[in-house]
């Protein structure tokens, strides 16, 4: 298991980020979130409601796994 302090690059949808970290950027998918895709009913909902909960624009993840 990893730990990272990451900086907020965007929000893609509901249950995908993409993140800053070393001077990379990587795709974060939430683990167990059934989000909607953006054009799907719901799915920009989904998309800005994430963005509130990351609005600071820092977050510390921690990896449980890769695909």
């Amino acid at each position: 298991m990893y730990e990272y302090k990451c900086e907020l690059d965007r929000v893609v949808d509901g249950d995908t980020v993409h993140l800053y970290h070393n001077n990379e950027t990587y795709k974060v998918r939430l683990i167990e979130i059934d989000a909607p895709e953006r054009n799907q009913p719901f799915g920009i909902d989904s998309t800005d409601y994430l963005k509130s909960l990351l609005r600071e624009g820092r977050v510390n993840i921690e990896i449980s796994g890769t695909d």
